[in-house]
């Protein structure tokens, strides 16, 4: 008996081996996913930075004069609508929450309504008080059509309140604006002794 193998032909070619894949080493393959993450982390870092820049300093006035209202401001336009109002917009943290045991007792025998109302009331008057303070140190103010405020107050352990209000700023400056020297009072005369 002849064995099978010596019974099929001999090829003179040499025998091909499959190629394998490339492997690459587990250590490039780190490297490279850390080198991404660390070039993405600085790309988003660079925007955010210059995103915000413009604003960092009425971002930090904000910050200190009213202390925890987390503030963040942007300003532009819609790059895709040109004819789309420039908009300053500031985002802050309210703090409604009850000052005292007793009011929060009273708080606790409010209709929601009522509740509600007051908690309106306080956020238009914080509103009020940022556009006042952004009217008086933003001198970039007059470059945007409108300002908008977004008042939030997360109530612990409740959903998030939200009250955006908006102004123009054209009627803000006219309205801020000293009375021209024809439209001013007389000035009071000091008392003569």
């Amino acid at each position: 008996m002849t064995d099978q193998a010596d019974s099929q032909p001999q090829s003179s070619a040499p025998v091909q081996r499959p190629r394998r894949p490339q492997e690459m080493s587990g250590r490039l393959v780190v490297g490279g996913i850390f080198a991404f993450s660390v070039l993405a982390v600085a790309v988003l870092w660079i925007y955010s930075v210059l995103h915000a820049a413009p604003f960092l300093e009425l971002t930090r006035d904000i910050g200190t004069h009213f202390p925890d209202s987390r503030p963040k401001v942007t300003g532009g336009q819609h790059k895709v609508r040109p004819d789309s109002p420039k908009i300053l917009r500031v985002v802050v943290r309210g703090n409604f929450g009850p000052e005292s045991d007793s009011e929060a007792d009273e708080r606790k025998a409010m209709r929601p309504e009522d509740l509600d109302s007051q908690l309106e009331s306080r956020a238009a008057k914080f509103a009020e008080d940022v556009r006042d303070f952004v009217i008086e140190r933003y001198p970039q103010l007059p470059d945007y059509n409108q300002l908008e405020i977004h008042v939030f107050w997360p109530e612990p352990e409740q959903e998030i309140h939200q009250w955006p209000y908006s102004w123009e700023v054209e009627e803000l400056l006219q309205a801020s604006a000293p009375p021209a020297a024809g439209n001013r009072p007389p000035a009071a005369e000091p008392d003569s002794p």
